[in-house]
């Protein structure tokens, strides 16, 4: 039962990887498509992946309240912690918006120059491009060094 939540986010990341795949959806890409070609395709995407966001949502809201720490099942059994229990705290969130700021830019301004969303740039390196290959190393290898720079301001 503990690897219940591990082996079912791996299905779930495989169907989701072979649907982004076969689609092209891209968030930055709709838009772009949307004001340059006025073509709505992409666009589409982006209000079925809101809706279903905001369904499942709902969803758990009304199952449980998905803010108590005992909802989450990596608290539960101690895996991993949930954001709410992340190490940012509450008299440093200036800091942290500075932060967070400066790497929203960044992510945004290279997701941009690398002509995709992330989630675009993850199924392009799993199909072997090899700039997005750098742009998602750089991507899981910047993660940690913002928190770590996090919690050195801390």
């Amino acid at each position: 039962m503990v690897y219940a939540f591990a082996i079912a986010t791996l299905i779930i990341g495989f169907i989701a990887g072979f649907l982004f795949q076969r689609t092209g959806q891209c968030f930055i890409g709709a838009y772009r498509d949307l004001y340059l070609f006025k073509d709505t395709h992409l666009l589409k995407g982006v209000v079925g992946f809101f809706i279903g966001a905001l369904a499942g949502y709902i969803t758990l809201m009304l199952i449980a309240d998905p803010f108590t720490a005992k909802s989450f099942p990596w608290v539960v059994y101690n895996v991993l912690t949930a954001i709410p229990g992340s190490i940012v705290k509450a008299k440093d969130l200036l800091s942290v918006l500075i932060v967070s700021t400066i790497g929203g830019f960044g992510i945004g301004f290279f997701s941009v120059a690398m002509g995709g969303c992330p989630m675009r740039n993850h199924v392009m390196a799993a199909e072997g491009n090899l700039s997005s290959i750098a742009y998602v190393t750089g991507f899981w290898v910047g993660i940690p060094v913002i928190y770590w720079i996090i919690w050195i301001i801390n």
